[in-house]
């Protein structure tokens, strides 16, 4: 028995228990670690429920046809449930729940990265194209003065994005359900796209990509200003900019 025993009176073990429950970084850092691991659970189960419409789309599945789909992974999961016990058993709780938080957040990490790009490819591998919409930081300037032409003759910005990509460094977001991708490559196509806008906005009474509009709504102009840039629109486009100068909060809206 240790001096320090002796003088509190307090036995042995009893010192032992009250020292075990006494914080330390390694237990802070467990919980943390379990705290993170319970919330990409939560999370896994939202992306799924929020992502729903984009694989109807990506597999071109029906109403029914989607239902399998979110049986087949609940099927997983419930399989994964006794999985994981034994799992545990094999390799330790601890082990497993960071393997497992790791192995979602690096998987989730690659699926916001494209796997490659082509340029007009005859066979796409996938349902997915490059809208042209980029943003990219100064070194595209040095990529595209090393860029050399295509066998069309042509620089290619797919080259760009390729180099981006084989640095690990390009990034996608996939547009959800509401967004149109018009090409107008060709006659027929542009003639369709035309025809497109002037249904949306005949029927809706409102502007595609009305740039004032956007500026307005957002607060980065005041009416009186979208009036001074309607005035030296005289026709119907000047017209829709001084009707929404003119709506009561329109900026709110």
């Amino acid at each position: 028995m240790s001096a320090a025993s002796l003088a509190s009176g307090a036995p042995p073990r009893a010192v032992a228990a009250a020292s075990s429950d006494a914080l330390n970084p390694r237990r802070v850092l467990a919980f943390l670690f379990m705290v993170f691991g319970m919330f990409m659970a939560i999370l896994d189960i939202q992306v799924v429920s929020a992502s729903l419409s984009e694989i109807q789309a990506g597999l071109s599945a029906s109403s029914d046809e989607i239902t399998w789909v979110q049986t087949s992974y609940l099927i997983a999961e419930v399989i994964m449930i006794p999985l994981s016990g034994f799992l545990s058993r094999a390799f330790s709780t601890r082990y497993l729940f960071v393997a497992s938080a790791a192995g979602f957040t690096l998987m989730s990490f690659f699926c916001a990265r494209a796997s490659s790009i082509e340029e007009k490819p005859k066979k796409p591998k996938s349902p997915f194209a490059v809208t042209g919409l980029y943003f990219y930081d100064n070194r595209v300037l040095e990529i595209a003065a090393g860029l050399k032409p295509s066998p069309r003759g042509e620089l290619e910005i797919s080259d760009v994005n390729s180099d981006y990509l084989a640095r690990g460094e390009l990034h996608v977001e996939r547009f959800s359900r509401g967004f149109a991708w018009l090409d107008t490559g060709t006659t027929e196509s542009l003639m369709q796209a035309a025809n497109y806008v002037e249904t949306i906005e005949s029927r809706q009474g409102l502007k595609i990509a009305c740039v004032e509009e956007v500026a307005y709504r957002m607060g980065f102009i005041n009416a009186a200003r979208v009036e001074d840039l309607a005035a030296k629109l005289p026709n119907d486009y000047g017209r829709y900019l001084r009707e929404i100068a003119r709506e009561p909060n329109g900026s709110e809206v």
